[in-house]
């Protein structure tokens, strides 16, 4: 207030801060004299005004200096507090993989690692039906138990060296092609147990793990399980035409269309719609409209921020996203929308926008989508 009333005599009738800009110097000393303004009171505004005040010489550089260290140190501490709430919620850095929120009611993969869906459920292999799925990741890969049990060892021409984790849920669990045990036979596990690793031994073409799920002595498809208890009905995967989904894409010009087979693949690993997928990149970035950067077809979902800061590609955006969206789904309480939840300020598990009005957009997209698509 001093230094509003001081500009004012020098300048009557002239706003304190048009007199600022006029009798400032250019430069620092101009930015300065703007900012000793419009700091939040307390120690920036002390700061700032003496930095104004302080009579020429090592007064003057002392001031300045030390308004600018206190800008650095802000920063720094805002970083660091950044950083720290990312982990505290739950939210994976770039470059980390482990657990995701797609587990069997447990919040995890039967592998702790990168995996690529290569065989499903029922499929006809010519000599048997496949009983169970194909998570092709890298030999070594740890191999978890997603449920509390008992597991014995076993071993056939077949299946190679195998897990039966016989689960307290009263299902029984089959992990078939390791490359080694991490455990007894007839030991307990619990949730989250290493049990053993990825290999390829048996009948096998190449390293993955062979998951298996049996209910009352009938093998199951394990897949629905993957997101059993988290995902509504709604948001749950389900099967979609990439043709009339990239045509769908193409017709609004869209970066998308040649590869969305990918958000697809992404959408199936997790357990996640790929519809949603695609609404969430109408809202966030209206489809990636044909002459956008490069960048944002890398991440138009905006994870971790946005596609300027992260870009690692579009298949891992959407597996990303996909993660986070089971992740936010978790706790919902009964009869609130499963797409505003995601946002939902009340959301223990965090938001996915800060936008309070990104679930209508979102909801929109999804409803035009499963319209005009499936």
């Amino acid at each position: 207030m001093r230094a509003e009333g001081a500009l004012r005599c020098h300048l009557p009738g002239v706003p304190a801060r048009a007199a600022a800009k006029l009798l400032a110097p250019a430069g620092w000393w101009r930015f300065l004299a703007v900012f000793s303004l419009l700091a939040p009171a307390g120690w920036w505004r002390f700061l700032a005004v003496f930095s104004l005040l302080a009579p020429a010489g090592w007064w003057r550089f002392l001031a300045v200096f030390s308004l600018l260290a206190a800008a650095a140190i802000f920063a720094l501490l805002f970083a660091f507090l950044g950083t720290l709430a990312c982990l505290t919620v739950g939210y994976h850095l770039p470059g980390e993989y482990g657990y995701f929120d797609g587990g069997v009611g447990l919040a995890m993969a039967p592998v702790a690692g990168k995996w690529e869906l290569t065989g499903r459920f029922g499929e006809d292999r010519g000599d048997h039906v496949h009983m169970g799925i194909d998570l092709a990741c890298p030999e070594g890969t740890p191999v978890l138990a997603v449920a509390p049990g008992r597991v014995r060892l076993s071993s056939s021409p077949a299946g190679g060296l195998e897990v039966w984790l016989y689960g307290e849920d009263g299902r029984t669990y089959y992990y078939a092609h390791l490359s080694g045990y991490a455990v007894s036979d007839g030991e307990p596990v619990s949730p989250g147990r290493v049990i053993g690793y990825v290999g390829s031994t048996g009948r096998s073409t190449g390293p993955h793990l062979h998951f298996g799920v049996m209910v009352g002595g009938k093998w199951v498809d394990p897949l629905p399980l993957l997101r059993a208890g988290v995902l509504p009905e709604d948001l749950a995967y389900r099967d979609v035409d990439e043709g009339r989904l990239a045509a769908w894409l193409r017709a609004r010009r869209s970066m998308l269309a040649d590869r969305v087979g990918e958000i697809i693949r992404a959408a199936r690993e997790v357990g996640v719609d790929p519809l949603l997928l695609v609404a969430i990149t109408g809202q966030e970035q209206g489809f990636v409209p044909e002459g956008s950067p490069p960048a944002m077809l890398g991440n138009p979902f905006n994870v971790y921020g946005s596609w300027q800061r992260y870009s690692p590609g579009l298949y891992e955006s959407a597996r990303i996203a996909a993660r986070t969206v089971v992740r936010l789904s978790r706790g919902r309480p009964e009869g609130v929308h499963p797409i505003y939840w995601l946002s939902a300020r009340e959301n223990p598990n965090g938001v996915y926008a800060e936008d309070p009005n990104w679930w209508r957009g979102v909801t929109y997209w999804f409803e035009v989508l499963k319209k005009q698509v499936l």
